[in-house]
């Protein structure tokens, strides 16, 4: 997980202005959201990724992006749905309280 991931990560436990109780999460208009942020997108943001990761990982992110120049492998949608889903009903942080609604 990027940098930036992580942050969204620890936005989503709460303590900087999410409500106390939880929330619904109500991506509208996801299936764009899907294709802009889609194989194209993944292979732009592991290119930069490959820049900044540790040289053990350099392989690994080699193979990702070899995979998402093939359609395969999670998309950076996927990936931040997956993140969003942690914190849902059945994730490992399920006490945060997210509802994701995909519109």
């Amino acid at each position: 997980m990027g940098p930036q991931f992580r942050c969204f990560n620890d936005i989503l436990r709460g303590g900087f202005g999410t409500p106390a109780g939880g929330f619904r999460l109500r991506w509208i208009n996801f299936q764009r959201s899907r294709e802009a942020l889609g194989c194209a997108e993944t292979i732009h943001w592991l290119e930069n990724k490959i820049q900044r990761c540790h040289p053990d990982n350099v392989e690994l992110v080699k193979q990702e992006i070899e995979a998402a120049r093939h359609g395969e492998g999670p998309t950076v949608a996927d990936i931040i749905v997956d993140i969003i889903r942690i914190h849902c009903p059945g994730g490992n942080e399920e006490d945060d309280g997210i509802e994701l609604e995909l519109v």
